[in-house]
């Protein structure tokens, strides 16, 4: 557990900084040897030292405690900062302290987090390649059949390389010189023998032939060491290939079920989030972009993969028990969870269009039908995934303003909970405001590239193409809140149903970047199992975030506000 921060007043804080600065080149030093080390405890000391010189009666600081406190006033000034440029999700904060102000300063150079390198930002309009998976009849879309050859793009992997389970046995055998023949060769050899103090060339045979008995003995040894080594990996084999033909069993088992009994598919539903067609499909959705070229070493099928993945992103536990549910190791799953989260990546501008794979009309139509709120075509909200603490100099940058950190995406979706544009990229102290400028799709509404509106809460600024409720409603105001509320709500009940589907998203135990591809991995089967009917998961009431404005309304979104009020609920 990490040690607590002595308390230290303004004055001592401002001296602290001040002594620092003449230190720092010292601890800021690159290298890790004790000589750096020791110098770096000399630095930290020499503040102490000069702390407790300044303030006899007060309590003596340690070098340990001074450290700490510097980190924690990097940390404050570092997240007042962000508030105050507009970053934090909030209100902003309290004026920087001197010791913060100087703090910033004297780490003036430390890089500034633009977003997630290897985040994912779904393209607006439809994707060419939608058309192979999508068909649009009227206001119905159907999924087709996937294509059976692999697309340009797939690589899929060999899988894991075959381990060595045999050693060549053979010994090289070893050279023996006869002495005797030596002998013979040399006839000053004899002579040598016979002088007093030598020893004879028969003793050194002996010693010569229980050197090479003892070679012969350890030979055996070894030869036993790995016969019986061979005996083991034989019977793990065996063991891994009753495991392979127990699962097979198991599979064909599930499979005459589901034929014979339609309860079944509540065994599947539980563990995996998809019903046995569905679990089919993305085997033929993913198999070209997953499928090992060789079953070298028990590769896994294709059916195997997909159920690894839907177990984790269903249960989110950690690996081992979603292993000991497989009956599989760490590894295998780690990697296996990855190739099929990245082969869903892949499929998001597949599954994942603004506005949607419906005509526009139909959009707008289906959202009149919630509240009478016309000419929609999406609402619009960020939700928070918690992650780890991430490591590096970024690591302030992930907490939020409910203090955990997490990664916070931005979803808009349609009146029937399908999303059509996710932004998963930024960390969790980004506000809502700030990603909805960003993103391409604010770029495309205000260029008026689609005819319609996004509805928003208040964290946004209300705009010519997205609106906001009142602050302050009066009577005709009031019913147009009342409208934008239940309309606005699907939004909230998209990320009830994403969340409740996938419990993984509760709390990734992976890097931020990992974290994205999950998120959009998600996305995209909640995607999936919407257009298939799939049973939706009880949604558990949602949490209100309270998400402040920070950017002012716009003038001519508040004429158009007012506009729909006079026309529409009045």
């Amino acid at each position: 557990m990490a040690t607590r921060a002595a308390y230290f007043s303004p004055s001592e804080a401002q001296i602290l900084m001040e002594a620092y600065e003449e230190v720092k080149d010292i601890i800021k030093k690159k290298g890790n040897t004790a000589t750096v080390i020791k110098q770096r405890e000399k630095a930290w000391q020499s503040i102490a030292d000069r702390l407790n010189a300044l303030n006899m009666n007060g309590p003596k600081r340690t070098w340990q405690q001074v450290k700490i406190k510097y980190k924690n006033i990097l940390q404050n000034a570092v997240k007042k900062n962000t508030h105050r440029q507009g970053t934090g999700g909030g209100s902003p904060k309290a004026d920087l302290t001197p010791a913060e102000d100087m703090a910033l300063e004297l780490n003036k150079g430390r890089p500034v987090l633009e977003g997630i390198p290897g985040g994912k930002e779904t393209s607006i309009g439809s994707s060419q390649d939608a058309t192979r998976f999508i068909q649009v009849s009227g206001s119905t879309v159907f999924l087709l059949e996937p294509p059976a050859q692999a697309p340009d793009d797939a690589d899929p992997g060999e899988g894991p390389s075959a381990a060595a389970t045999a050693h060549d046995g053979d010994d090289d055998e070893e050279e023996t010189i006869s002495l005797d023949s030596r002998r013979h060769e040399d006839p000053d050899a004899i002579q040598w023998e016979n002088q007093p103090g030598n020893i004879s060339s028969q003793a050194i045979r002996k010693l010569y032939g229980n050197h090479l008995r003892r070679q012969i003995e350890l030979a055996d040894i070894d030869i036993q060491y790995k016969k019986k080594k061979m005996e083991n990996l034989a019977l793990e084999s065996e063991i891994k290939k009753r495991t392979i033909r127990k699962l097979d069993l198991e599979i064909k088992k599930l499979e005459r079920e589901l034929q014979e009994d339609d309860t079944a598919d509540d065994h599947l539903y539980e563990r995996y989030r998809f019903s046995a067609d569905g679990i089919r499909y993305l085997c033929r959705l993913l198999g070209p972009r997953i499928k090992h070229r060789t079953a070298r070493s028990h590769a896994l099928s294709v059916e195997q993969m997909v159920c690894v993945a839907l177990r984790f992103f269903a249960s989110g536990a950690f690996l081992y028990s979603v292993g000991d549910a497989e009956q599989l190791n760490k590894a295998t799953i780690c990697r296996t969870i990855r190739s099929v989260c990245l082969a869903i990546k892949a499929l998001a501008d597949v599954f994942i269009s603004f506005p949607g794979h419906r005509r526009l009309c139909d959009i707008k139509e289906e959202f009149y039908r919630i509240a009478g709120f016309p000419n929609v075509i999406g609402a619009v909200d960020c939700t928070h995934i918690r992650i780890k603490a991430p490591s590096g100099a970024h690591e302030a940058d992930f907490v939020n303003r409910k203090s955990f950190h997490s990664i916070n995406v931005q979803m808009v979706c349609n009146a029937d909970c399908v999303i059509s544009n996710v932004v998963a990229k930024w960390p969790g102290s980004v506000h809502d405001s700030r990603i909805f400028r960003a993103s391409e799709i604010y770029q495309c509404l205000s260029q008026g590239e689609f005819s319609g509106v996004l509805l928003g809460d208040r964290g946004y600024g209300c705009q010519p193409f997205l609106l906001t409720p009142f602050t302050d409603p009066q009577e005709a105001q009031q019913a147009y809140n009342h409208a934008h509320a239940r309309t606005r709500a699907r939004v909230e009940m998209t990320f009830g149903l994403l969340k409740a589907r996938f419990h993984c998203l509760h709390k990734l135990r992976v890097s931020p970047v990992r974290a994205c591809d999950i998120t959009v991995a998600c996305a995209v089967l909640h995607n999936v199992a919407c257009l298939r009917k799939e049973r939706a998961p009880r949604v558990p009431p949602a949490m209100d975030w309270d998400n402040p404005d920070i950017f002012p309304d716009d003038d001519s979104g508040r004429l158009l506000r007012d506009q729909y009020v006079l026309n529409y609920f009045s």
